[in-house]
């Protein structure tokens, strides 16, 4: 091969590797979290204790239970909201997710999943039926009005939410048939009650994280682990059962506690947790306000002692109120860095920007500035109302030209308009006073001639 053939094939491996698009891989052994997402979560981060993350935990996931048995949804769809739901919790915090909200979303997410969708108001509804049974009292129907609007917004929106942060893969290997199967290689099927305790603490373990840090075959075995001991039904010990299904007894020693301190602990009040939470995010908000204003103290300090300047800025800022921040363009400029100092080390009277508008020697000038555009103002509406006002006598029509807007601006008291008619004084005011003159003059001649007649009927 040719050396002009060689570089052509090099070049087209060099592109071939540049424009390899990158791909995104998903497995079933995906499901389960790494140790550094689950220590520590997000709600720990953000100032949320263990205790309170685990009790909201629990008190999401049995709302999804209990609204699901409402909305006659099957198993499989209940225990998918609820993984599903403490999977996202594991990405975001409770602090900035109401866990209502986010319950209903798992729960819309689950039903389409699993290929039994209910709607968004029948879930709405139930989970308003859930607060008023929650609080003892008698339930009220949800009325369809801003507040109902707004919930089913914000549902569809932490559907979105929840895809997203999962990266779309919502697929949930459940291990309730696992349980069958390893009974029946323990030669156990026919032992009843064995299946049903270990069915009943796999549903129970829904209420937990186990199903995030755990695989499904390890889950089963610590099921029917704890299902044995509870019902004294001897399995092999030589060597140990769970071994063939790839499990170790630490594994199952640790999901045996999460389960059993589940029917021990007394959860709190949702009441309780809200207030936890509100709590928590007006420090957030607290600390953040401060963090900014430090930081704008470092970049004005900064600025300021690099440009050379004595002045604390950010003293002289707190000491003028209406002084503003500078922006990063004015840090860096010294002259106008130069300028905010001299306008943030003056006193608030004098800072104030409306102070020129009240001095001494503007006030004049402000009065005639406002006064020549009221005169202005109601010159025009005269000249319209005197226009529509003459308009059906065209006799009495002007033909005077415009005012100048010279005379317009000043605003002074010989103004050329008539205040009442609308006439040019200058042209239309003589006029008007022949007009009625000659006016008297013809009712004199009238009444002479009136009085002629009735002499004349006299002498005849």
């Amino acid at each position: 091969m040719d050396k002009a053939a060689t570089n052509g094939v090099a070049k087209t491996d060099s592109a071939k590797k540049e424009w390899q698009y990158s791909r995104v891989e998903l497995y079933l052994e995906s499901i389960t979290l790494s140790a550094d997402k689950l220590k520590p979560t997000p709600s720990e981060k953000d100032g949320l204790d263990e205790l309170s993350e685990y009790d909201l935990r629990y008190t999401g996931c049995e709302l999804i239970q209990t609204a699901g048995i409402l909305l006659k949804l099957p198993q499989v769809a209940m225990a998918t909201a609820q993984v599903l739901f403490q999977r996202y919790y594991y990405f975001k915090s409770f602090v900035n997710n109401p866990m209502e909200i986010f319950a209903m979303a798992s729960l819309v997410l689950a039903s389409k999943i699993e290929e039994a969708v209910r709607r968004n108001r029948d879930i709405i509804n139930v989970f308003h039926y859930l607060k008023f049974r929650r609080a003892n009292l008698t339930p009220e129907p949800l009325t369809l009005d801003g507040n109902y609007q707004y919930i089913k917004s914000q549902v569809i929106k932490a559907e979105r939410k929840l895809l997203r942060e999962l990266g779309f893969c919502v697929h949930v290997k459940h291990p309730h048939k696992l349980i069958t199967v390893m009974l029946q290689a323990l030669s156990c099927e026919r032992h009843r009650v064995l299946l049903q305790t270990a069915w009943n603490y796999m549903n129970d373990g829904l209420r937990t994280d186990i199903f995030v840090r755990f695989t499904p075959e390890t889950i089963a075995c610590a099921c029917i682990y704890l299902a044995a001991r509870q019902h004294k039904v001897a399995l092999p010990i030589d060597p140990p059962w769970y071994e063939v299904f790839k499990c170790n007894e630490q594994q199952l020693n640790e999901i045996s506690h999460t389960l059993l301190y589940l029917y021990v602990h007394q959860p709190q009040s949702v009441e309780q947790l809200d207030e936890t939470l509100q709590k928590l995010k007006e420090k957030i908000n607290e600390n953040k306000a401060k963090s900014k204003l430090a930081s704008l103290n470092a970049v004005v300090s900064a600025a300021a002692a690099s440009n050379g300047v004595t002045t604390p800025l950010t003293q002289s800022m707190n000491q003028s109120p209406n002084s503003k921040a500078p922006s990063p363009s004015e840090a860096k400029d010294p002259k106008k860095l130069e300028k905010l100092l001299k306008n943030a080390s003056r006193p608030s009277s004098e800072n104030s920007p409306d102070d020129h508008r009240h001095s001494p020697s503007n006030h004049s000038k402000t009065h005639r500035h406002h006064s020549s555009h009221k005169h202005s103002r109601k010159r025009s509406k005269e000249v319209d109302r005197g226009s529509s006002k003459h308009s059906r006598h065209k006799k009495h029509r002007s033909r005077s030209p415009p005012v100048s807007p010279k005379r317009r601006r000043t605003g002074s008291s010989e103004s050329s308009v008539d205040s009442h008619n609308g006439f040019d004084r200058r042209s239309g005011a003589n006029k008007k006073h022949k007009k009625a003159a000659s006016r008297d003059s013809k009712n004199k001649k009238y009444a002479s001639s009136k009085s002629d007649v009735r002499e004349r009927n006299r002498h005849y």
